[in-house]
C-alpha cells in the first residue's frame, strides 16, 4: 500500500496494530478514528475517479488552472509533471528522472454530490454523509485499510459515522440547516470552498489566537475568489474580521457585513437567513 521503505513499513504495521485493537473495542470505533487520521496514507490509494455534480473540476477531473501549484521532485528537485491533479500535491505525477507515483492496488470511482459522496470500489458502492473530495479520499483510505485487515460491515459503519466537532458538522440555527466547516490553511480551505453553496447564507469567523495560529497571511493564498459568486450577504466576524473583509473586497465580493462579536454575528445571520447557512470558522471561533 505504501512506499516500500523501512520507515513506512514500521508506520503501517503500527497503524494496523492500532486498528486491530480498535476493532476489538468495537467496529464503529475504527471508522471514527480512521476517517480522521488516515490522511497521511494519501497517495497510496487509487483514485482513478469520475467526478460529477461539482463545478470545480474540468471534464477530465483536473482541478481548475487557477488552483494549480507546482511541486518539486523529492529526488532531483525538478518540477513534477501531472497527468491528473486532484488537490494540492495529490494526483498522478511523474518526473523525467524516473520518479513517479506508485501503481495503486485499489482503484475507485468517486462521485461528489451536494450533501454526500459515493465511492465505487471492486463492485461495491459506499455512501458517506460528507461532502468534498478530501472527505471521500479519507473515507477511501479507511475502506481499503479495513479490507486489508479483514473487517466487514463497512457500509453500516460508514452510514453511522459522525464527524468531529466543527468538521462538516451539521446543526440547526433558528430552524435553518447549518453546515460548519473548519478552515485553517490554504489547501484545506480551498477544498472546503469548492463545497460551499453560494446560494446559502455564509458566515466566516476568523480568529488568530494561539490555537489558530497568529499569522493569518495564509488567507491570501486561499481561493476566496469562489465566494464572489455568493448570492447573499456574507457576514464576517471574529478577531480578524477586518482581514477577511479586506480579502473578500480584493477578490470582488460585493455584499459583506462586518460584525466583530461572534455571538452577535451568529444571531444576526440566524435571524435574517431565509435558507441554509454555511459557517467557515477557525478553531477558537468555534
Amino acid at each position: 500500500i505504501l512506499k516500500k521503505s523501512e520507515g513506512s513499513n514500521i508506520l503501517i504495521v503500527t497503524t494496523l496494530v492500532v486498528f486491530v485493537i480498535l476493532d476489538l473495542l468495537g467496529r464503529s470505533t475504527w471508522v471514527t478514528i480512521g476517517c480522521t487520521c488516515i490522511t497521511w496514507l494519501g497517495d497510496g490509494f487509487g483514485d482513478e475517479g469520475t467526478f460529477v455534480s461539482t463545478p470545480v473540476y474540468d471534464e477530465n477531473g483536473n482541478t481548475l488552472k487557477s488552483e494549480a501549484i507546482k511541486f518539486n521532485c523529492p529526488i532531483c528537485e525538478k518540477t513534477l509533471e501531472y497527468s491528473k491533479n486532484f488537490y494540492s500535491q495529490v494526483g498522478q505525477y511523474q518526473c523525467s528522472c524516473g520518479y513517479k507515483r506508485q501503481d495503486t492496488k485499489y482503484n475507485a470511482n468517486v462521485f461528489l454530490f451536494k450533501n454526500h459522496s459515493r465511492i465505487e470500489l471492486e463492485g461495491e458502492s459506499f455512501e458517506i454523509p460528507l461532502v468534498g473530495l478530501y472527505n471521500a479520499y479519507n473515507a477511501l483510505g479507511a475502506i481499503v485499510l479495513a479490507k486489508e485487515i479483514g473487517l466487514i460491515d463497512l457500509q453500516d459503519n460508514l452510514k453511522t459515522f459522525r464527524v468531529a466537532f466543527g468538521r462538516s458538522e451539521k446543526r440547526k440555527l433558528y430552524k435553518h440547516n447549518v453546515l460548519i466547516q473548519l478552515i485553517k490553511n490554504p489547501t484545506g480551505t480551498n477544498e472546503i470552498l469548492k463545497t460551499v453553496d453560494t446560494d446559502s447564507h455564509i458566515l466566516i469567523a476568523m480568529n488568530n489566537n494561539e490555537a489558530d495560529g497568529k499569522d493569518i497571511s495564509w488567507i491570501n493564498d486561499a481561493n476566496f475568489e469562489k465566494l464572489s459568486a455568493a448570492t447573499k450577504e456574507i457576514v464576517v466576524t471574529g478577531l480578524c474580521a477586518q482581514d477577511i473583509a479586506n480579502r473578500l473586497h480584493n477578490v470582488g465580493v460585493k455584499q459583506f457585513k462586518v460584525i466583530q462579536d461572534i455571538k452577535k454575528a451568529v444571531n444576526y445571520i440566524g435571524k435574517n437567513a431565509d435558507s441554509d447557512v454555511t459557517i467557515l470558522t477557525t478553531y477558537t471561533a468555534l
